[in-house]
């Protein structure tokens, strides 16, 4: 089973997002309390899943039905920059994939983790300890979080893009 969506620019994503920000943050004060937009201006739960990242390689997933975001506890506990990061990317989910999770086969939160059970994996994996060196020695001269370099190197395939040169 396999899921298409159209590809947006990051143009197209800022549009999203500055819609988004006028309707439930329209004063844009910082930080975005997107927390209080998730659960009230939403009706969405956040639920901290047990050894989500560790088991799945998944910070978070929006639920099928759209009512809820899981969330890695540990992330949820110890981490509130990825955290908030996590939250603001699954609420893109939310926003921009309606159709798309209105059209899914799973009936529950169990079906979609044994899908996520059942996923052959793809290409070169990167060890958690590579990615997480590489993005903190990245993040610096880029003046960014680390975190947002590590989701760049895994959803980039950057293992097999630049697999000749770490072989």
């Amino acid at each position: 089973m396999t899921f298409k969506t159209s590809y947006l620019t990051y143009r197209h994503v800022g549009e999203y997002v500055e819609d988004f920000l006028k309707k439930y943050h329209s004063s844009l004060k910082l930080p975005i309390p997107i927390e209080w937009i998730i659960e009230s201006d939403l009706g969405l739960h956040i639920v901290p899943f047990p050894n989500l990242y560790k088991i799945f390689s998944q910070s978070g997933f929006l639920s099928a039905d759209r009512t809820k975001i899981f969330i890695d506890e540990y992330q949820y506990d110890n981490f509130v920059e990825k955290y908030r990061f996590t939250l603001a990317h699954e609420i893109g989910h939310f926003i921009m994939h309606k159709s798309l999770y209105e059209g899914l086969p799973f009936n529950s939160e169990q079906e979609f983790i044994e899908y996520l059970q059942s996923r052959p994996t793809k290409g070169k994996h990167l060890s958690h300890e590579f990615c997480s060196y590489a993005s903190n020695e990245l993040a610096e001269p880029f003046e960014v979080n680390p975190v947002v370099v590590e989701i760049r190197i895994r959803q980039e395939s950057f293992a097999e893009k630049f697999k000749d040169y770490y072989l």
